[in-house]
């Protein structure tokens, strides 16, 4: 588990429900006790693999505070959202989720990064 702190795991766990009872994903695997934890995808593992009904997979990364302008978030934000499925070139939708009060650096970030238009 990369970031055992107790406002990241909940949001993991949030994003996990979601893909599961709201879009009726399989979770692959994620980081969360009771879960494999995921591949890199790039340069970093994601805190979510899943996949949709059609086979295609799904990244989720949980971000909080601080994290958000990190380099590492940087690099995960460049990365997942630049991935897609070998053989097929499928493009891999990239899943951000964040607290309310963080929402405006995450956009922020986003847009810095030329990533907001994706949003």
């Amino acid at each position: 588990m990369r970031n055992p702190s107790l406002r990241h795991q909940k949001l993991v766990a949030a994003l996990i429900e979601h893909f599961r009872t709201k879009l009726g994903y399989t979770i692959v695997s994620a980081s969360v006790n009771g879960h494999t934890e995921p591949d890199k995808h790039g340069r970093h593992e994601p805190d979510i693999v899943a996949k949709d009904a059609k086979g295609v997979l799904h990244l989720g990364e949980a971000k909080i505070g601080d994290d958000i302008s990190s380099e590492t978030a940087r690099e995960q934000f460049l990365d997942f959202s630049s991935r897609v499925m070998t053989g097929s070139n499928i493009p891999v939708p990239f899943h951000i989720v964040v607290y309310k009060e963080d929402e405006p650096a995450l956009m922020n970030r986003l847009n810095q990064l030329g990533l907001g238009s994706l949003v």
